[in-house]
């Protein structure tokens, strides 16, 4: 009977750290793509309105590490 609670309590245990470690995963992959969002050089131009309005956005990026 012990054999089978020690078992399910390791069965638990490594659900939660699984679930723990996806998590952990998923929060980095974020913050990597938020950085290279950050990092990103970018040059946009939009036009609404019947081209009344212009709007152009220009970042040039940070400098390499």
């Amino acid at each position: 009977m012990d054999f089978c609670l020690n078992y399910n309590n390791v069965l638990i245990y490594m659900g939660q750290l699984l679930e723990y470690g996806v998590e952990g995963s998923a929060t980095i992959l974020i913050l990597v793509i938020a950085y290279k969002i950050y990092r990103m050089k970018i040059n946009s131009s939009s036009k609404c309105c019947d081209d009344k309005v212009t709007l152009e956005t220009q970042n040039s990026g940070n400098p390499p590490v």
